[in-house]
């Protein structure tokens, strides 16, 4: 992926981070692999046309909130296991 990181947030195990990119405001989702290197998981792509400011993940991790701000003000969830499939 390309862009500017605008958010980001650890999964609270710390095996998994999502970042917000700034520019395309798609959420990014990436897992510790072998060797200690990183990899894409998923993109989530937000429902509304707001600025994707919070990412926050459930505190055991089985959810992800992310959080718009302008124009309009909304917050979405994401299972964590639904978004991997």
């Amino acid at each position: 992926t390309s862009g500017e990181v605008a958010v980001v947030a650890w999964s609270p195990d710390g095996s998994m981070l999502a970042s917000v990119d700034g520019v395309s405001n798609k959420v990014h989702v990436w897992s510790e692999a072998a060797g200690g290197d990183w990899q894409l998981v998923t993109t989530l792509r937000s429902g509304t046309s707001g600025e994707v400011a919070v990412v926050a993940w459930s505190p055991d991790g089985s959810m992800l909130a992310t959080g718009c701000g302008r124009p309009t003000s909304s917050v979405e969830l994401w299972s964590v296991a639904d978004a991997w499939r």
